[in-house]
């Protein structure tokens, strides 16, 4: 008997080929897709989507993000100070009775002074309960009305301009040249 080592080889290829065939097309015959749900779909196919119409004594659920209280909370530490905008308009609302600005002092540095830092803390007064703002930033104000706030200087010569608003919405402005 004569070894034929390609006959061998030959007839393992068909038979995997052919099994492998076979499970393919077992597979497809075999596994029945599931539908697509409803949504985005790709290829551009239509989708139809059902909407429930509400009943006569059908009530609104409640939605527990929109209806959600928020607590006020104070932080741990020391707030960071923030951009703020100042207000656009000057409005006042005369019938509330407080018309008056509140008044704002600058009392450090004086009006004109030379200093070779490049930031300075500028300090002054203002009625209490006011909130002082310059430069976009809020100065820290006490309960006595004593305000701080430090300001980064360009070189050469910098006017500051302070603006008071107490709390009926009055707005006071004061400036310094450094």
């Amino acid at each position: 008997m004569k070894r034929r080592p390609w006959l061998a080889g030959l007839i393992a290829f068909v038979l995997v080929v052919g099994i492998g065939g076979m499970a393919v097309a077992a597979q497809s015959i075999l596994v029945d897709e599931p539908e697509p749900e409803p949504g985005l779909v790709a290829d551009g196919t239509d989708i139809e989507f059902a909407i429930d119409e509400p009943t006569k004594d059908a009530k609104p659920e409640a939605d527990p993000v929109k209806d959600e209280v928020v607590k006020d909370e104070k932080p741990d530490e020391e707030p960071v100070k923030v951009e703020k905008d100042e207000p656009v308009s000057d409005e006042k609302d005369d019938s509330v009775g407080d018309v008056t600005p509140p008044e704002l002092v600058i009392t450090y540095p004086e009006d004109g002074a030379v200093v070779d830092t490049k930031t300075i803390t500028f300090t002054g007064e203002v009625e209490p309960g006011s909130e002082v703002i310059a430069a976009g930033y809020e100065a820290d104000v006490d309960e006595a009305g004593n305000w701080s706030i430090k300001l980064i200087l360009s070189p050469g010569g910098n006017t500051a301009t302070f603006y008071a608003y107490d709390t009926a919405g009055n707005k006071a402005i004061a400036s310094v040249k450094v």
